[in-house]
């Protein structure tokens, strides 16, 4: 029987907690979803559905799921909508719509994911439009040799965690009032 005969056959009970989601390591953005989207977002599925110009609310339910596929292009309206970069969700679209072409059990295949996971850490290596000031203005300020001590990136930290302290912060490792 075919996973589509099987979908149309199965019955569940309302209110039956899923058992069978698709979860784990090659599921991130699924997981992601399910637990920040409503939350972040102060919406429910049908709203969201409406607002990326879905007629019905179960392809929500269905990426939360990690059972349908979240088109590319539609992830910088779902990080608009959820207050997210998008640079998080493309490197989470990537590891989990990537690595699913890689299945089975063999050799090549663990060494194929295992390169998908690989390239997929690159992601996390991508910054934000903000994130990008702050190093654009690291490189011009130290001809991008930047090489920082624990102290500095506590500094730095600091002042990015609390900017009504940046004159302070400024002026104690300057020394200057």
């Amino acid at each position: 029987m075919s996973t589509t005969e099987r979908m149309k056959t199965t019955k569940r009970p309302v209110g039956r907690p899923i058992e069978t989601m698709n979860t784990g390591d090659t599921y991130e953005l699924a997981e992601y979803l399910r637990y920040n989207m409503n939350e972040r977002s102060g919406m429910t599925n049908q709203q969201i559905s409406e607002y990326l110009g879905y007629k019905k609310p179960n392809i929500i339910a269905m990426w939360k799921l990690g059972k349908t596929r979240i088109p590319l292009e539609r992830l910088i309206d779902l990080a608009k909508l959820i207050k997210v970069d998008p640079e998080r969700l493309l490197g989470l679209w990537f590891e989990q719509y990537v690595s699913m072409h890689y299945s089975g059990d063999t050799e090549a295949a663990r060494e194929r994911k295992s390169k998908v996971k690989e390239i997929a850490g690159y992601f996390k290596r991508v910054v934000s439009k903000e994130e990008m000031r702050v190093v654009s203005a690291l490189r011009e300020f130290t001809d991008g040799k930047v090489a920082f001590s624990a102290s500095q990136l506590k500094a730095l930290a600091f002042i990015a965690a609390s900017p009504e302290n940046a004159d302070a912060a400024l002026s104690a490792m300057t020394g200057r009032d």
